[in-house]
C-alpha cells in the first residue's frame, strides 16, 4: 500500500503554480514585444508612403513646369470695329464767310460825312456816310406846296358838285352838267394823289442820299472821304462781314475732299500765330478743279480780332 506525505504534496503544487505565472508572465511580455515591433513597423510602412505621396506632386509640378517653359506662348485676342481718328492738314486763305459790297444806290453827289471807318461794328440799316441833299430837299419843299394846290382845287371841286346836287332837283341844272362836275372833282382828287407820289419819290431819293449798311457786321474796308462825289459808277465804298463771320477756304486733294463733310470740327491756325481757332466745315466743293485736281472745304470761323481777311491759314 502506497502512502503520500501531505508536506511533498503541497511543495510540489507551489511548485507548478510558480511556473505557471512565469509562463503567463513570459507570453505577456512576447506579446508586448510583438504588439510594440509591430507598430514600430506600421509607423515605418506609413512614413515611405506619404513620403512618396508628398514627392510625386513636387516632381509633378517640377516637370510641369518644365514642359511649360519649353511650350510657345499663344495669345487670343476678341477680334472688334472701332473709328480711328484721322487728321487732315489743308492750308487755304482767310476771308469773311459772306463779303457785303456797299455802294451808292441813288443819283449819288458830293459826301459830306462819313460816319464808320474799318474795324467797327454796325447794326442793320445803320447809316455809314451822308451825301450832300440841299436840291432834293428843295425840291421835296416844292412838290409839298403842289399837293397842297391840288387838294385846294379837290375841295373846290368838290363843293361845285355838292351845289349843283343841290339844285339838280329843281331843274335848274341837268345830268350832264353833274356828270361834268362829278369829273372835275374826281380829276382835282387824282391830281392830289399824283402830287403825293411825286413828293414819296423825291422823299425816296433823299433817303436814298444815306449809304447804309444792308446788314448788321464789321466793316473790313472803307474807300470814300468827305468831299468825295460819288455816284452808281462809284463801285464799293465800304466792305464788311455778315455778322463778323470768317472762314478758311481750304484746298484738299480729292481723295482727302471726299472724307469731309458738313458739320466736322476744324482747328484753324494763321500763319504767324500760335493759337489756333476752333470752327465746323459749313460748305464742302461739289466740284474738283480738273487742272489741279483739288477741291475747297469751307471752314466757318466765329469772329476774331486775329482773324484777318486775306490772310493765311
Amino acid at each position: 500500500m502506497n502512502f503520500e506525505s501531505p508536506k511533498w504534496g503541497r511543495s510540489a503544487l507551489d511548485a507548478q503554480i510558480v511556473d505557471d505565472d512565469l509562463a503567463r508572465a513570459r507570453r505577456r511580455r512576447a506579446i508586448i514585444v510583438a504588439l510594440i515591433a509591430a507598430a514600430i513597423v506600421l509607423a515605418l510602412v506609413l512614413f515611405f508612403v506619404v513620403g512618396r505621396k508628398q514627392s510625386a506632386p513636387a516632381a509633378g509640378a517640377n516637370g510641369a513646369a518644365a514642359a511649360q517653359s519649353t511650350r510657345p506662348t499663344v495669345t487670343v485676342i476678341v477680334p472688334g470695329r472701332q473709328q480711328v481718328a484721322r487728321v487732315i492738314s489743308a492750308t487755304g486763305n482767310l476771308s469773311a464767310k459772306r463779303d457785303i459790297p456797299v455802294g451808292v444806290s441813288g443819283e449819288g453827289g458830293r459826301v459830306i460825312r462819313v460816319l464808320v471807318d474799318r474795324g467797327q461794328w454796325v447794326g442793320a440799316g445803320q447809316v455809314l456816310a451822308v451825301i450832300e441833299r440841299s436840291v432834293q430837299s428843295e425840291q421835296a419843299a416844292q412838290q409839298a406846296a403842289q399837293i397842297q394846290v391840288a387838294r385846294a382845287d379837290a375841295r373846290l371841286a368838290q363843293s361845285n358838285l355838292d351845289r349843283a346836287m343841290a339844285l339838280v332837283s329843281r331843274g335848274f341844272i341837268s345830268k350832264a352838267d353833274i356828270d361834268t362836275k362829278r369829273a372835275t372833282r374826281d380829276a382835282a382828287d387824282a391830281r392830289v394823289r399824283v402830287a403825293e407820289a411825286q413828293l414819296g419819290e423825291i422823299r425816296a431819293r433823299i433817303g436814298l442820299l444815306n449809304i447804309r449798311a444792308p446788314t448788321a457786321g464789321l466793316i473790313l474796308d472803307r474807300n470814300v472821304e468827305v468831299g468825295q462825289v460819288v455816284g452808281a459808277g462809284s463801285g464799293a465804298l465800304f466792305r464788311m462781314a455778315e455778322g463778323g463771320q470768317m472762314e478758311l477756304r481750304a484746298k484738299l486733294a480729292q481723295e482727302d475732299l471726299q472724307r469731309l463733310s458738313v458739320g466736322q470740327p476744324a482747328s484753324v491756325t494763321p500763319v504767324g500765330a500760335s493759337a489756333s481757332y476752333q470752327g465746323v466745315i459749313w460748305q464742302v466743293s461739289p466740284i474738283i478743279d480738273p487742272q489741279t485736281r483739288q477741291g475747297e472745304a469751307r471752314v466757318l470761323l466765329p469772329y476774331n480780332p486775329n482773324l484777318r481777311p486775306g490772310g493765311f491759314g
